[in-house]
């Protein structure tokens, strides 16, 4: 790029030119301008002039350490760079106070038959801890707090905003702990400035848009790994990341807002320093976001939808399962003990298909044996060197997953991130893994899970083909149950070309 004179050059003070070719206020200056130094005799002298130029031996005494001089202006310990509180804000940092969960818990029920929306009830709990940590606690997000079903926050704050006042504005003020602007990378920069600095924070945004930053929180993650072997940085507390709107329920935003890549790009990390959750219910959610805060030191991204949905767990149990990241739900399945398919779900979305799926199952199949296990903490399967189910050991693996039944695997994401999980685990041939397999458009909520074969009806008929290899009673019926299931499915792609909705079969279906 040109310079002006009222600009600095690029490469300024650097080598000037090179056999009579420019080399300060050039494009050479910006790559590797003197790249034969050890062969070229020209270059070399040009190299031993710049650098002779700064007369360095004049700072130096007799053993090349540095003189009196230069040490007497070196700051005291803890106000050097690196080492000031301001740098090295593990030191300063502060616990949250958080509120009790049970306030927020969803209790007294039967697992599926209470609807609910998680990022609702997180918005509340959030609100509190806001309320309880005035001045060491944020939220970071575009503007879509409100969206989110996050409303709750503005009953205790506003949004962080500074003269002038635009007309018609509500909610805003120069105290408020919402941080709210449509920059993805601002938001990430400040979040990250704000936990180094001893702060806690949450940053909450769309799940296709936080590809923004992946690149940032690969970076971030690096520095962490890096602040673990200098003994004297205090660790931080941890980078919150939530990922809701996303792939599954995009109604009217369509194709454009269906992206999962960020917890691919997460994934990929070989720092040990991520954790992706899961939550299935309001109630897990709420028990993640109460760990995340506690953790110091990582980056925690959680995956959670804004819609109702059923609710499965007490706090209790929720806590319980996100220990391990994996849990058998003997409640949700058929003649558990001994079943003829496993199903697996991660995510809420998921979750929700594959128990309907089940209990299709258990309605027009009932002598078909079934086992569901949630997985709500993806790096359950071993981050880093440690890419298998690393947790559990190959016997508890096979008491989960069975010793030899085919796994259907309905997960959030790309299939790809499970695959890759998996690949070197010894049963990783039973895994049939369905996911985000891009395919989507503005259509309705069901029919994006029927474009990706993530659907109740897609599951179960391919459930029906691996059960009928071990169960003669399915075998028998296999054709017509599949046809049975085929007919909704084309039932459900001429209603909704014709109504705009989905069909009654799902609008009106009750787990």
């Amino acid at each position: 790029m040109a310079s002006h004179s009222s600009k600095i050059k690029k490469g300024w003070n650097g080598p000037k030119e090179l056999k009579g070719l420019p080399i300060e206020d050039s494009f050479r200056s910006h790559g590797i301008p003197l790249e034969k130094v050890k062969k070229d005799e020209t270059e070399f002298s040009v190299l031993k002039n710049w650098l002779e130029s700064y007369e360095l031996s004049e700072l130096l005494d007799a053993e090349f350490k540095p003189i009196p001089e230069i040490l007497d202006i070196l700051p005291e310990k803890d106000l050097r760079m690196g080492m000031t509180k301001h740098g090295n804000g593990g030191a300063i940092a502060k616990e949250l106070i958080l509120p009790d969960l049970q306030i927020y818990e969803y209790s007294s029920f039967e697992p599926a038959k209470e609807y609910a929306s998680s990022m609702g009830r997180l918005g509340e709990y959030l609100r509190d801890v806001i309320k309880l940590n005035p001045r060491n606690f944020r939220i970071m997000s575009p503007d879509e707090t409100e969206s989110n079903k996050l409303h709750s926050l503005f009953e205790v704050t506003d949004r962080g905003y500074m003269w002038p006042v635009p007309f018609g504005s509500e909610n805003i003020g120069p105290e408020g702990r919402v941080m709210e602007i449509l920059s993805e990378h601002t938001l990430q920069g400040w979040l990250q400035g704000y936990t180094l600095t001893g702060r806690h924070g949450v940053f909450i945004s769309y799940e296709a848009f936080m590809m923004i930053v992946a690149s940032m929180v690969d970076q971030y993650s690096k520095f962490l790994k890096q602040s673990d072997l200098i003994s004297w940085r205090s660790p931080v507390p941890s980078m919150n990341i939530v990922l809701t709107s996303n792939a599954w329920r995009q109604d009217h935003n369509g194709f454009s807002h269906q992206n999962p890549g960020f917890i691919s790009s997460v994934l990929n990390d070989q720092c040990n320093k991520v954790n992706v959750h899961f939550p299935a219910d309001a109630n897990m959610l709420l028990a993640t976001m109460e760990d995340c805060l506690r953790t110091k030191n990582m980056v925690n991204v959680i995956i959670t939808g804004k819609r109702e949905l059923p609710q499965y767990m007490s706090i209790q149990e929720a806590r319980l399962q996100i220990k391990s990241g994996i849990n058998r739900w003997v409640w949700a399945g058929n003649h558990d003990s001994d079943p003829d398919v496993v199903f697996v779900a991660t995510g809420d979305y998921m979750t929700q298909e594959t128990l309907a799926a089940i209990k299709i199952l258990k309605e027009i199949a009932p002598e078909m044996r079934t086992r569901f296990i949630n997985i709500s903490e993806l790096t359950c399967f071993g981050i880093g060197d440690n890419r298998n189910l690393c947790r559990i050991s190959l016997r508890e693996f096979r008491e989960l997953f069975t010793a030899d039944r085919e796994i259907i695997y309905n997960y959030h994401g790309y299939p790809e991130d499970i695959k890759h999980l998996i690949y070197n685990h010894p049963d990783a041939h039973r895994f049939h893994i369905k996911g985000y397999v891009e395919k989507g458009t503005t259509t309705t909520p069901f029919d994006m899970v029927v474009q990706n074969g993530t659907d109740r009806y897609s599951l179960a008929i391919e459930a029906i083909e691996y059960a009928s290899a071990v169960n003669n009673e399915i075998l028998i019926k296999k054709g017509t149950l599949q046809k049975q299931l085929e007919d909704i499915l084309e039932k459900h792609r001429h209603f909704i070309k014709e109504h705009g909705e989905d069909i009654p079969e799902v609008t009106e279906f009750k787990l």
